[in-house]
């Protein structure tokens, strides 16, 4: 009887563990299940997924795809007079990404339906990574549930899980997390090894997009801001060098050409933030750019919201750490903006989503630590999460076809 007593307690020890995991799992397969049946759209997708087909079925796939751009050699046509315009080649260098798609196609004989499988369940890592950090090192357990919910429901990821193309943002934020999680590790245990997995893992993320070259940069900033820049020393530095000359020799190799850096249009660059930024704090989502008045008032409205919570707290050292989130989304956008990309696309948000949700909640996790405000705010969060779960629900259904897409975003070319 106490064997079996204490296998009963085992199990239940293990559900209740486990719990969390399968309650997230449930609720972002049930609100994006419906993508399994989509086609494509026509944007980027068409090419990963048919036009490169033959190449994926080539001996010499697995080094070919760190020869080639993004497209295996091939050009985007669903944006070619843009490129011919401004006299740009298509300099993406993502093997990573290529990889997933080679390895699709040659397991599957449906690879448009098992591309949106592979989606969902790269976001569903994105959503447990996500939950696993804010758990281990932020917040409390209901409020680390609730701030995961909020952040897997979010509209923003419509655009890299019902869409096939944006799956380079979720790949990018699986590497991204993880390499951040090991570097903490290293901060905490001063344990060279977790800085080694940690840098590996950055490495991945560099070959799946290159705006994870900014990664050293985030890190070196969260070491300051933790105040132990001390751990930061030249080895380190020298093997983050090494990442970004490997990538830089090897794209250099890969893609002729790059795209022809333009002057930033203040306007537009600023208009483009804020549209980031409304979509992210607001569920104010749009399909494509907009720079009406309004938008651009809700989007000061949002980062003036996330900057009155980096002071919020009274402890100086949370300060630096909600600045540090605070900063981190102007720091990943940056890049798009140089490059002159000023139109709307989400899946660019998902890493200044991680960051901003957290900020959120650490400003709402005193209100629900509260007993006078707690029930309060769950009952506000719950509802601010049903509101994004009806959104992203209807969003979706925007990346169905390539007429449904192109009607939505209002172009022929496919660009939002």
């Amino acid at each position: 009887m106490t064997k079996v007593n204490h296998f009963y307690k085992s199990i239940m020890s293990s559900i209740k563990k486990f719990f969390p995991y399968i309650v997230l799992f449930l609720i972002v397969f049930v609100l994006y299940s419906k993508t399994i049946k989509y086609s494509l759209v026509n944007f980027d997708d068409k090419i990963f997924i048919q036009d490169c087909a033959s190449d994926y079925k080539k001996k010499t796939i697995w080094t070919d795809i760190f020869k080639n751009n993004v497209m295996m050699g091939k050009q985007d046509n669903s944006n070619s007079k843009v490129w011919i315009e401004n006299n740009w080649n298509y300099p993406l260098y993502r093997p990573i990404l290529t990889l997933s798609f080679a390895v699709e196609s040659r397991l599957s004989k449906n690879p448009i339906r098992v591309a949106h499988i592979v989606n969902i369940l790269l976001h569903i890592a994105c959503v447990f990574l996500f939950f696993f950090f804010v758990r281990r090192y932020l917040f409390s357990k209901t409020v680390s549930f609730l701030s995961t919910i909020f952040f897997a429901v979010h509209p923003l990821f419509v655009f890299s899980t019902a869409w096939i193309a944006g799956r380079n943002d979720t790949l990018l934020f699986i590497f991204f997390i993880s390499s951040f999680i090991f570097f903490i590790e290293y901060l905490n245990k001063n344990n060279f090894v977790f800085f080694s997995l940690s840098a590996f893992l950055t490495l991945l993320g560099v070959f799946t997009k290159e705006t994870a070259l900014l990664v050293p940069v985030v890190f070196i900033f969260y070491s300051f801001c933790e105040k132990k820049s001390n751990l930061i020393t030249l080895p380190i530095y020298a093997t983050w060098a090494i990442i970004v000359f490997l990538f830089l020799s090897m794209k250099s190799a890969a893609v002729s050409g790059s795209i022809c850096f333009s002057m930033i249009v203040i306007k537009k660059a600023i208009f483009a933030l804020c549209d980031y930024f409304a979509a992210a704090t607001f569920l104010i989502t749009p399909i494509k750019a907009s720079d009406s008045i309004p938008m651009l008032l809700i989007g000061a409205l949002s980062i003036f919201v996330l900057w009155f919570v980096v002071f919020f707290s009274k402890n100086s050292s949370s300060k630096l750490i909600n600045f540090f989130y605070f900063a981190l989304p102007f720091m990943w956008l940056l890049p798009t903006f140089l490059r002159g990309r000023l139109w709307f696309q989400g899946s660019r948000m998902i890493i200044p989503l991680f960051a901003i949700a957290i900020l959120l909640f650490s400003f709402l996790s005193a209100y629900i630590e509260s007993q006078k405000t707690k029930k309060t705010t769950i009952t506000f969060i719950i509802f601010f999460i049903f509101l994004s779960c009806t959104i992203t629900y209807k969003k979706i259904e925007v990346f169905q076809t390539s007429q449904t897409f192109q009607k939505a975003a209002g172009i022929n070319m496919g660009r939002f």
